[in-house]
């Protein structure tokens, strides 16, 4: 069991795991539908080595009801960076972040705010929205996302969460090849907490048609399930367009490689950080 904290900010209760280490900061930011444990192969694999920090969104750990404004990337972001600030004893400590699936939204995000202050970035199956939103034009990758669209209506929402959840949830894991006697696979309704996440992105999606990329400058390595059912696998050219110092990896399996491939994605994240942590 891990020890699980939680900070106050605007009367509204955050909780993270934390475990606490004097070392460099490892954030985990989960997707949906998810919660923090959901990378318990990957806190075990580096809380001896890191401070590893793993944010619940709303509502996933207790299942309380989440106002929908408090879905908004900005106020997802303003969770993750008060927990920063409480956390992170001194600037000496560098910070890496890791984002699956919706998780890599808001760790572009916060590398964006954070500026020079994250010296890695690893997003397995996921993408940051500019570059989603880049795939405007794409039918395939239209037709695998077709739930976003779904998603936007309010009705479809509370029918996902009260009455089809069971279905949905086992939908995504199996779509996701998730192993048969996996954990994950325990979760309830409480992993849906955060569905209205998908109406705050698709609007901001929308306002950001047309603008200028914002690359990210720092080292980012994609790590991705060639047989992903959600998401398209990135081109380099297109990892190159969103990311100076990106790069790639393309390994059997699906969209929850975190969990049907643990010890290569440990193996993987470890030589990645370790190579961050000597170079920087």
């Amino acid at each position: 069991m891990y020890c699980i904290d939680s900070i106050l900010r605007n009367g509204e209760t955050i909780h993270y795991i934390n475990c606490e280490r004097d070392a460099s900061i490892v954030i985990l930011l989960h997707g949906f539908p998810d919660n923090g444990f959901g990378w318990d192969h990957q806190i075990e694999s580096l809380k001896e080595d890191f401070h590893v920090v793993v944010p619940f969104m709303p509502g996933t750990l207790n299942g309380n009801i989440v106002r929908d404004e408090r879905l908004t990337s900005h106020e997802l972001k303003l969770d993750v960076l008060d927990i920063i600030s409480r956390i992170r004893k001194t600037n000496s400590h560098k910070i890496y972040i890791l984002g699956h699936d919706l998780g890599c939204f808001l760790g572009n995000s916060l590398v964006t705010e954070l500026n020079n202050e994250v010296n890695g970035l690893i997003h397995i199956n996921g993408l940051g929205l500019e570059q989603f939103v880049d795939r405007k034009m794409s039918f395939t990758q239209w037709a695998k996302s077709s739930y976003v669209l779904l998603f936007q209506f309010s009705l479809i929402r509370r029918l996902v969460k009260e009455t089809f959840f069971k279905f949905i949830l086992k939908k995504a894991y199996t779509k996701s090849i998730v192993p048969e006697a996996d954990s994950i696979l325990k979760n309830d309704r409480r992993v849906l907490s955060t569905i209205a996440i998908y109406k705050h992105l698709f609007r901001t999606a929308v306002k950001l048609v047309g603008k200028k990329v914002t690359k990210i400058s720092i080292p980012t390595l994609l790590i991705w399930g060639k047989d992903d059912a959600f998401l398209n696998i990135p081109s380099v050219r297109e990892v190159e367009r969103f990311y100076d110092r990106g790069s790639i990896r393309i390994l059997d399996g699906g969209h929850w490689l975190t969990r049907s491939h643990p010890v290569q994605i440990n193996r993987i994240i470890r030589k990645t950080l370790g190579l961050w942590e000597e170079r920087l």
